[in-house]
């Protein structure tokens, strides 16, 4: 690959950036495309700049020029890669994505979240059910204000013969609520960024965009909502988000029962876990059972034989406490 020994500020506007507000950064192009890995890149950011958007912006393009979409995997299925795997073999998913995003944010001390969430499939029917998460993106936190960024669609396109070609598309880099509820519906409403989330009758009603003259969910504060969020360990953070999932869509309680099941299994492993927690993961794992009985999955269904193994162990080793 060639190095273009341009100034950034120029390899930004090619993008589409305003120019306004930025100051010209005192580095070539060459040195963010040629970064190995994001703890390099991030301390070329940090070194070059003090402004995040700035330092995100390093990230996108850095990513155009380094990462593709795996056409092959998304076609034909495969199993998801670590970060470390992502780089070495320079293509990824959405997934791959949402943790080349992440581990950059947490090199740059901001806040991001992985949003887990439903576009529509090329073969979308208007009121077609929407039975499991499809898609994942992630959030980030800049001057006390969430946005939204979809780094796997900023970079890439699927062009007429079905193969991923890097292509950037602003919209959907440090984007709002209201620009990516046309395409992209998070599991849990809070993470629409939205004063006022739509019904998911909406997002489904149209085979594109969604249904403005649908009634909407009752008002929220998202950002109190994400702050409680916050101040949830990770398994309890998981759980609640995948409570919001099945409260808001009936038609997918997958994964609701996968995080019962797996907050369950860890719990019985753990050889120290007390009376109270024992009994937690029974109840979890009845919930599952219920639940189950709802899903269309043929691996979900073959949970409850494993929950039934659960209770099993967990109700002797109750009798021994």
């Amino acid at each position: 690959m060639k190095n273009i020994f341009v100034k950034i500020i120029f390899l930004l506007s090619i993008f589409g950036y305003s120019q306004e507000s930025k100051n010209e950064l005192n580095l070539s192009s060459s040195q963010i495309i040629n970064a190995k890995n994001l703890k390099e890149l991030a301390g070329i950011a940090l070194k070059n700049s003090n402004n995040k958007q700035e330092q995100l912006e390093i990230l996108l393009n850095w990513t155009y020029y380094n990462i593709s979409g795996d056409s092959d995997r998304f076609f034909n299925g495969g199993e998801p890669q670590n970060l470390e795997e992502t780089i070495k073999k320079k293509k990824g998913l959405c997934l791959e994505y949402t943790l080349i995003f992440n581990e950059y944010c947490k090199l740059l001390n901001l806040k991001s979240l992985k949003i887990d969430g439903y576009v529509k499939p090329f073969n979308f029917q208007e009121n077609d059910k929407l039975e499991r998460e499809n898609h994942a993106w992630n959030a980030v936190y800049i001057d006390q204000k969430w946005f939204l960024c979809d780094l796997f669609w900023a970079t890439t396109s699927l062009n007429n013969d079905n193969v991923f070609v890097n292509k950037v598309n602003k919209k959907y880099f440090l984007s709002t609520g209201d620009y990516f509820i046309e395409d992209h519906l998070p599991c849990d409403p809070i993470f629409q960024l939205l004063d006022n989330p739509i019904k998911i009758e909406a997002f489904t009603n149209l085979i594109e965009g969604y249904n403005k003259g649908f009634m909407k969910e009752d008002s929220i504060n998202y950002n109190t909502e994400i702050e409680n969020l916050l101040k949830l360990n990770n398994k309890d953070f998981r759980l609640k988000i995948a409570r919001n999932t099945f409260k808001y869509n009936k038609d997918n309680p997958n994964l609701l029962i996968e995080e019962l099941y797996n907050s369950s299994v860890e719990i019985v492993n753990n050889k120290l876990s007390n009376k109270a927690e024992l009994n937690k993961a029974k109840n979890h794992f009845n919930e599952a059972r219920l639940l189950i009985k709802l899903s269309n999955e043929n691996d979900i269904k073959e949970l409850e034989s494993l929950c039934i193994n659960g209770i099993s162990i967990i109700e002797k080793r109750l009798k021994l406490n």
